[in-house]
């Protein structure tokens, strides 16, 4: 009995242990988000500063440059105005960071059919053809994650691609154990197996910049937002045969968010 006893007492020390450890790690992490908003916002207002003056030069004093300081001032302005977005894209990533205080019944059908509706210029302007499957499962979420992890997927499904004209696929692969899998699927230009995990690293971008634009951390928002839902995302993919996303989310069951809400606070 006094082994046992032991034993019982071990245990539970190392499951306070881990407790605390847990805690003090969720801690430092709540830290580190705030302190990136915190700089990520602060920065916002000289780099509008920066961008604003820039402009201004180029505008009302480029009769007095030669062309090589207009060309100093063009490149001024192409690199605020790309700080600008890698600062809305941290903004985006600190936020989404944590799980939502407050999940809800999530519509993905509505979700993705407002996105594409959205993005209709686009694909006017590729010719791109978008097919997404009926009656997707509703989910355990919230609306912006949701909007997040579908839009990023989408617009670069719609961007990834020398095909003359993008085919791009929504629609659930399987429903087990209380998840969702769903799959963003594009003929686009594919993703080398090496790199299927770099690609979710915020500002990795596998291609030079001028091939294609944004910052390259779309897909490291989706991964914070599909994480914070209590899900995972990864990609099937080879190089020139197109690169299909998946993601496992909760699905929504009669009185789920009450569950987790009582689980949060």
């Amino acid at each position: 009995m006094i082994g046992v006893a032991t034993d019982i007492t071990e245990r539970v020390r190392a499951e306070r242990a881990l407790r605390d450890t847990i805690v003090e790690l969720e801690r430092k992490t709540e830290e580190l988000e705030s302190f990136a908003y915190s700089v990520s916002h602060d920065l916002k207002e000289p780099l509008r500063t920066l961008e604003a003056f820039s402009q201004f030069l180029l505008e009302d004093y480029a009769s007095c440059l030669d062309e090589q300081g207009r060309d100093y001032l063009t490149r001024l302005g192409k690199a605020s105005a790309r700080l600008k977005e890698m600062i809305e894209d941290l903004l985006v990533l600190s936020r989404l960071g944590r799980r939502p205080s407050a999940v809800e019944r999530v519509a993905v059908s509505k979700v993705v059919a407002d996105l594409v509706a959205a993005m209709q210029a686009t694909v006017e302007e590729t010719d791109a053809c978008v097919e997404v499957e009926a009656d997707l499962p509703d989910v355990l979420g919230d609306t912006a994650h949701l909007e997040q992890i579908f839009g990023n997927l989408i617009g670069n499904a719609l961007k990834f691609t020398d095909d003359e004209r993008p085919l791009v696929k929504v629609g659930v692969r399987d429903r087990t154990g209380g998840m969702a899998t769903f799959y963003v699927q594009d003929n686009g230009i594919g993703i080398d197996p090496q790199f299927h995990e770099r690609v979710f690293e915020v500002f990795q971008r596998l291609h030079r910049r001028g091939e294609y634009e944004g910052t390259g951390a779309g897909l490291a928002i989706v991964k914070r937002a599909v994480e914070a839902l209590g899900g995972r995302v990864w990609v099937e993919s080879e190089p020139g045969a197109g690169a299909t996303f998946l993601f496992a989310l909760p699905l929504w069951q009669e009185g789920a968010a009450a569950v987790v809400h009582r689980s949060v606070t």
